[in-house]
Order: C-alpha cells, then sequence, then structure tokens
C-alpha cells in the first residue's frame, strides 16, 4: 500500500496531471457530474477544466486489467429522479485526490494512494467489480505511485515535513499566512482541524 500526501492549489493540478500523462498513466476522473460521462485526461490544455476536478484515477500500463467504468445510481431525493454518475474502478488503480479549501481558508492536504492487494482481495469479496485483485501485480502498482510521487516531489519548492508543497499551494500558503498544520490541513491558526 502507498499513501503520501502534498500540498497543491488549483493552478498545480494541470502540472501534476501533465507529470502523470509524461510517464505514461492514463489518467481518468475518479468520478463523472451526474447525469455526464466520465472522462479520460489525455491532455493538460485546458486547466480549466481540470481545476474543476478534485479526484482522479491513474492506470499504469502492464499493472493489471483495465480500469472498469461503472454506472451508479444516485439517490434521487438528492439529486432528482433518474439520476446517476459513472465511476472509475479497478483495484490496483492509484488514486489521485486533489484538496482544497477547508475549514476558515485553510489548504488541505492532496493524496497519491494506492490500495494494499489484502484489502482489495477482502473488498472484492463484498463488492466485485472489475476483475480479481489476484490479476493485479502489486509490486508494479506501488512501483509507479512511486514515480509518480518523486515526480511531484521533483516539482516541490518545499515541504511541510514530509508533505512536499507545489508553486501554487506555496504562494496561497504564503498569502493566507498558514503556518499549522493541524487534521491533515495547514491553518493560519493553531487548533484548526
Amino acid at each position: 500500500m502507498f499513501n503520501r500526501n502534498f500540498y497543491a492549489a488549483q493552478d498545480d493540478r494541470r502540472f501534476v496531471v501533465g507529470y502523470a500523462l509524461d510517464l505514461g498513466f492514463r489518467v481518468f476522473d475518479a468520478y463523472s457530474a451526474p447525469g455526464q460521462p466520465l472522462s479520460e485526461i489525455t491532455t493538460t490544455a485546458s486547466a480549466s477544466l481540470l481545476a474543476a476536478r478534485p479526484a482522479f484515477k491513474l492506470y499504469a500500463p502492464n499493472t493489471g486489467p483495465e480500469p472498469v467504468i461503472t454506472r451508479v445510481e444516485l439517490d434521487p431525493a438528492e439529486f432528482g429522479p433518474s439520476a446517476y454518475e459513472y465511476q472509475c474502478n479497478g483495484w490496483g488503480l492509484i488514486g489521485l485526490n486533489f484538496g482544497g479549501v477547508v475549514g476558515l481558508g485553510g489548504l488541505g492536504w492532496s493524496t497519491l494512494t494506492t490500495m494494499a492487494e489484502a484489502r482489495a482481495t477482502r473488498w472484492h469479496a463484498v463488492e466485485p467489480i472489475g476483475a480479481a485483485p489476484s490479476e493485479w501485480n502489486w509490486p508494479a502498482v506501488d512501483d509507479a505511485a512511486g514515480k509518480m510521487f518523486e515526480a511531484i516531489v521533483s516539482m516541490a519548492g518545499s515541504a511541510v515535513g514530509d508533505s512536499p508543497i507545489l508553486a501554487a499551494a506555496g504562494q496561497l500558503i504564503k498569502d493566507k499566512g498558514l503556518l499549522y498544520e493541524s487534521g491533515g490541513a495547514l491553518h493560519a491558526r493553531p487548533g484548526l482541524g
């Protein structure tokens, strides 16, 4: 299992996704907007499009089966009749989740994660979406996640502990005076989070 945190603001997202594409990953939205198709990102040309997306799934070729896109019915009380979304699934996909503004203007962690094979096997027994976890090359998945995190570290100008800070996040942290790390975020005052 691989789990690393970093700080990224919206303007950093296109660079992170660009590195993923440059490293040969296929990049998918983790889920679609209600009633919309799920997208595979093939270029970083539209920064505004990427800025609106908080979660992606990275597929490293030759690590396992192709991702599975599933339609999920949404709660009609919350989303209206016939509401649905699409999700990108695969036990060995790498999660890339961008944090955002939290609390009173703090900046939440962004994360790069993989699932452990044992956990995936337990979940697959309950919800068997796609190929079995045994069909994934788990060391290759973690190696791919490590290469992606190395790329993120190479973009960072500084860090808080083990969490690299990318350029736009660094400017946001400076502008807002975010000095205190608590609860998976940086805050302007101690004890928030």
